[in-house]
């Protein structure tokens, strides 16, 4: 699975705790997800779940579009391991399909397996999680003394905002200069991601790609 995929798949399934989460994966082949869309679950239930069909028919416009199609589907089990219950064997749409549990019977710890459902039958697949390259991070001057100096340090995340929650994680110092009261960017703080000023993109919910370099700038201004 690409890069980020479980993390995605953990994060959906706190998030929607103590009901069950789900959402469906996206890929060019059924062996290789790339891409994983968090969906509503309409039931609301921690026991049961149904994919809002709007995000369903979304999740298939969107994937198409990246030259992929859905090749399977994850949820969770809020207080139980990560197996295949009854009612998912049941109600498998698809046998080329790949089912993935997220297990949260120590909450703490969430187990992540991968499964195919065939006739009724199951069988466990061995999941291969790739890792995440880590995002260059260039600091000003100003800021290193929150670094001992460094110019440059490393962070992981899917967005800026995950990237600079990881930063305050280790240098947390630096991390409150990064983010407002509000959570949002500081009026004298310019941030780019590679070449470009993410007040121009999303924000702090700008995707980060594998590799990026982010600079961060203090705004240059007087009167």
């Amino acid at each position: 699975m690409a890069a980020g995929i479980r993390e995605q798949m953990e994060k959906h399934a706190f998030t929607c705790h103590p009901e069950e989460s789900c959402g469906l994966l996206a890929g060019r082949s059924d062996v290789d997800v790339q891409s994983v869309f968090p969906t509503t679950n309409i039931l609301h239930s921690s026991t049961n779940y149904t994919i809002d069909p709007k995000e369903h028919l979304s999740a298939i416009r969107e994937a198409d579009a990246s030259g992929m199609e859905i090749i399977g589907v994850f949820h969770s089990h809020p207080h139980t391991v990560g197996y295949p219950s009854v009612t998912d064997v049941s109600l498998a749409p698809d046998p080329t399909w790949l089912y993935v549990l997220v297990g949260m019977e120590v909450y703490e710890s969430p187990t992540v397996r991968g499964f195919r459902i065939r006739n009724g039958e199951i069988t466990e697949v061995q999941l291969e999680f790739e890792e995440r390259d880590m995002t260059t991070i260039n600091l000003p001057t100003i800021l290193r003394q929150h670094t001992g100096g460094a110019k440059k340090i490393t962070a992981s995340g899917r967005t800026v905002g995950e990237v600079f929650s990881a930063i305050g994680e280790q240098y947390p110092k630096l991390g409150e200069q990064l983010t407002n009261p509000e959570g949002g960017l500081p009026v004298f703080v310019n941030v780019f991601l590679d070449d470009e000023d993410i007040r121009y993109l999303d924000g702090l919910d700008t995707p980060v790609e594998d590799r990026s370099d982010i600079t961060i700038l203090p705004a240059v201004a007087g009167g």
